[in-house]
């Protein structure tokens, strides 16, 4: 980005006011990357070393954050890996997003604020334990359960790669939090494939919120376009005269899926990267029917670009917060092999400890970037499957008993 004193020809999104207010504060702002795939097994945590070099760290990280250890609770471990999929020794910080109460006052053309909370060492096997510090995690960034909706970037001496998922922190005054985290915490592999996001260049210095002085350069993720979509939280197929229906709360919790180009905002450049949490927003039933029908909750998705220097062409896209709206469609009733006998009457499936209702592409945006993303919900007080029989039957579970199957249905 040339040196400039003023805002440039089509520069609408970026309001001249904002980026001269960013560039003096010390924050740090969302960070470009892919090629981060899920990856499960036994990871070792990587060894103590000395206190990262922060002129290492790419753009969009705040290095002072760097200087220390993290104090703070594991939310999540696993390994980075080079562009040809080797170990690789590095470094992984964690940046955190904002919730849903500080999205609904961001604006299309807003920068997003996203704090460095936390970073780890990755070993020469590229090991990792990511942790995070929750003092360094503002009101705007946590949900109501605890939770922060973070992306973890990694780095070797050449390139870059994220995945973002959400994390619990766990609380010393809490063993249930403490063992609630713990049992989250994902196991992922973060791939540098992307060259390194720079701080810094011949035209000036740069500050640790990723502004180069001189040259004017700010580096931060922006809000370019926001649109609702469908999300699917569940299917009910019952038997001839039988009925089925669902309820949703609005404190329903939604693992929904996140999709990154590092191509431009083309249809068929984007792919996966990780996921975040929401809620379903309001308090819904779906009336009792005879048909076959899945359920859908909307929610507002946001896309973001990410702006540092010429040339950069990356673009981001995942949940803000839920609009309230929902619908049902039509769906192919199948059948399934784990069943138990009931009597006639009411039977619900309500019970958190059983199967996730969980799908790869249960939200519904590949109209706008060619992917449907994933989807996943647990079954509680706030997401209950119902089921009116008619008469003596039978209920039947896809991948489990019915009390803990992810799909159920009723048959004779």
């Amino acid at each position: 980005m040339a040196t400039r004193t003023g805002p440039s020809p089509g520069e609408s999104g970026l309001k001249w006011s904002l980026l001269r207010s960013w560039r003096r504060k010390l924050v740090t702002f969302g960070v470009l990357a892919a090629g981060l795939c899920l990856q499960f097994g036994t990871v070792a945590a990587a060894p103590a070393g000395p206190a990262i070099d922060p002129s290492t760290a790419p753009a969009g990280i705040d290095s002072s954050v760097l200087r220390a250890p993290t104090n703070g609770s594991i939310v999540a471990t696993g390994r980075l890996v080079d562009a040809h999929g080797r170990p690789s020794a590095g470094f992984v910080a964690a940046i955190a997003w904002p919730n849903e109460d500080a999205n609904r006052r961001i604006n299309v053309g807003d920068s997003i604020v996203t704090p460095t909370v936390g970073w780890a060492r990755a070993a020469a096997d590229g090991a990792f334990s990511l942790r995070v510090d929750p003092s360094l995690v503002g009101a705007d960034y946590l949900t109501p359960d605890g939770s922060v909706n973070l992306t973890a970037v990694g780095w070797n001496t050449r390139n870059q790669g994220q995945w973002s998922f959400p994390a619990h922190l766990g609380s010393s005054t809490s063993t249930a939090l403490a063992a609630s985290a713990a049992d989250a915490r994902p196991e992922i592999a973060i791939a540098a494939t992307q060259p390194l996001s720079q701080k810094s260049s011949p035209q000036g210095t740069q500050t640790a919120d990723g502004a180069n002085a001189a040259a004017g350069v700010v580096c931060l993720w922006v809000l370019v376009s926001s649109f609702n979509v469908w999300a699917l939280i569940g299917q009910t197929t019952p038997y001839g005269p039988d009925y089925g229906w669902m309820k949703s709360v609005s404190n329903q919790s939604m693992t929904v899926g996140v999709g990154f180009s590092s191509s431009g905002d083309v249809k068929g450049a984007y792919s996966a990267s990780g996921s975040t949490t929401t809620s379903s927003g309001v308090t819904f039933t779906w009336p009792e029917s005879i048909y076959y029908r899945q359920y859908f909750v909307q929610l507002v998705y946001g896309k973001y670009r990410w702006y540092c220097g010429i040339g950069t062409n990356s673009y981001m896209t995942q949940a803000r917060y839920p609009t309230g709206g929902y619908t049902y469609g039509g769906i192919a009733r199948t059948a399934y092999t784990h069943c138990a006998p009931v009597s006639a009457g009411v039977w619900e499936r309500s019970s958190s400890s059983g199967n996730h209702f969980s799908t790869s592409a249960g939200v519904q945006i590949a109209s706008i970037i060619g992917i449907n993303l994933s989807l996943d919900t647990n079954y509680d007080s706030s997401r209950i499957l119902s089921y009116r029989l008619a008469g003596d039957g039978k209920v039947c579970g896809d991948n489990n008993v019915p009390a803990f199957a992810s799909n159920v249905t009723t048959a004779r």
